[in-house]
């Protein structure tokens, strides 16, 4: 029995939200953007109690807005041409505006297809896109739509200011366009320098994603540039083939070692904040590779917090970032993974890994202040590290990376330590250290360092040769590290 369509349910009928759904892409045709179609990307948002949320890095956005907030911006008389809403959110400003001006054209925008597709699934629209009344576009489709002096911008409470780079470009802004990939620590602080510089960012999520996407907006956008954080593995040859330079600045490690380009690369330039991979991606054929330290955003400065805000955030002494606890596992069982194969090639039984991985560790876990992992692979397994012994050592990095922050921030808590990460450090909550959450990368993360006595730095033991963005963050805003 087809029961894909509405249903009766005591003589009343009802509409499911994914008959809501189907109905508004079919009314939308062939207009539809294809990331419209494709359930994958609902996964980027998710239910909390306050509502529905955004997926952004390592936090969330809530996309939901208030009554108060619809009534005010339609206290005003209708806009002479579109009401173009910047940020789709929950709909609730949609519904609002399409039953308060009846004649009004609209255009539903939104960077993220994962929110359109929860408004098209909520709100019943398939009558008003066939009737022409309402225009649903999606990412770079609003460059077409040739904003104008009568059309009326509205971008959501919260929303709306994430994507003020690619409202920027829709209204015309000028300067070459860049393609800024989007959704890693720093993108936002790469978008606004290279905007200071006289470019026009468009950022576009690029790990993961559709090539097409890419293909497309370079194309739409005539894209002079495209500039990541963190090197993307065959991203450099998709952008060779487009005709189009790239940009990537690495500041985070990776579990992997850089791979042989599949072509010869003429415009793909990376910069790296350690000088030992400059030698590793030129060894794998990458040209182009120059050394940059990492640096601290113009937003983060020395500020005069208001008595609220000394309230919220001042701490004797805090750490700021995660606990890796989460990583831990996965990394070790990965490492036990690796040496298995290895062993397995050489003839060797699998069952053995667990124990020489855990013999590894135990000897690194005697001394949490110098990298030994390496020297120990050689010695104990020769012949590894050409067959992934790198892999293996930075697996085994992320495991005491994480026991090393635990000991350390848990030995302060005497001291009143406060601790600003992801979930794993509760279980420092019961031996007195404060657990205040996940910190805002904008607006709490330069407040707790302004308001911090004193701030602790505890980077990953396999790259103390760096001085992490910690350190700059911090300085930056006239504290003590």
């Amino acid at each position: 029995m087809d029961d894909s369509g509405p249903h009766h349910n005591n003589d009343v009928l009802t509409v499911s939200p994914d008959d809501n759904l189907s109905r508004a892409l079919a009314a939308l045709g062939p207009a539809a953007a294809p990331d419209l179609h494709d359930p994958a990307c609902d996964s980027r948002l998710v239910h909390t109690p306050r509502g529905p949320a955004l997926k952004v890095v390592q936090s969330v956005v809530q996309i939901q807005t208030t009554d108060a907030w619809c009534q005010g911006t339609l206290a005003q008389e209708p806009p002479v041409g579109r009401l173009v809403i910047a940020g789709a959110g929950d709909g609730r400003l949609l519904q609002a505006a399409l039953a308060a001006w009846p004649t009004t054209r609209i255009v539903l925008w939104d960077a993220d297809a994962a929110v359109l597709r929860h408004v098209l699934r909520e709100v019943p629209l398939a009558a008003p896109i066939e009737s022409g009344r309402l225009c649903v576009v999606h990412g770079v489709q609003i460059l077409e739509l040739g904003l104008g002096e009568d059309d009326r911008v509205v971008p959501h409470p919260v929303l709306g200011p994430r994507y003020r780079r690619q409202l920027a470009a829709a209204s015309g802004a000028q300067g070459p366009r860049v393609v800024v990939g989007d959704g890693q620590l720093m993108a936002a602080d790469l978008a606004d320098s290279l905007a200071a510089e006289g470019w026009v960012p468009w950022p576009l999520s690029l790990d993961g994603g559709d090539p097409g996407a890419l293909a497309r907006l370079v194309s739409a956008l005539d894209a002079k540039l495209v500039a990541v954080i963190n090197h993307i593995h065959g991203l450099p040859e998709l952008c060779e083939s487009l005709g189009v330079p790239l940009m990537v600045w690495e500041i985070d490690p990776a579990m992997d070692r850089p791979r042989s380009p599949t072509t010869t690369l003429h415009h793909t330039h990376i910069f790296t904040w350690r000088q030992s991979h400059e030698a590793e991606f030129r060894r794998v054929g990458f040209p182009a590779v120059h050394y940059l330290p990492l640096a601290a955003p113009s937003r983060r400065t020395r500020l005069q917090l208001t008595a609220n805000e000394t309230a919220e955030f001042a701490a004797p002494v805090s750490f700021v970032g995660e606990s890796m606890a989460t990583r831990a596992r996965p990394a070790a069982l990965q490492a036990v993974q690796a040496v298995a194969a290895w062993l397995r090639q050489r003839g060797r039984p699998p069952t053995e890994a667990p124990q020489l991985v855990q013999g590894v560790l135990d000897t690194q876990r005697q001394d949490l202040d110098q990298w030994a992992i390496p020297g120990v692979l050689r010695t104990r397994l020769p012949g590894l590290d050409a067959q992934g012994g790198s892999r293996v050592s930075m697996l085994l990095g992320e495991v005491v990376a994480a026991e090393r922050r635990l000991t350390r921030v848990a030995a302060l808590a005497p001291l009143g330590v406060q601790v600003w990460g992801d979930t794993g450090w509760q279980a420092l909550a019961s031996r007195g250290v404060r657990v205040r959450g996940r910190a805002g990368h904008f607006h709490a993360l330069t407040r707790i360092y302004n308001a911090t006595a004193i701030n602790i730095d505890i980077g990953r033991l396999y790259q103390r040769d760096i001085v992490t963005m910690r350190v700059f963050d911090v300085l930056a805003c006239g504290g003590f590290v």
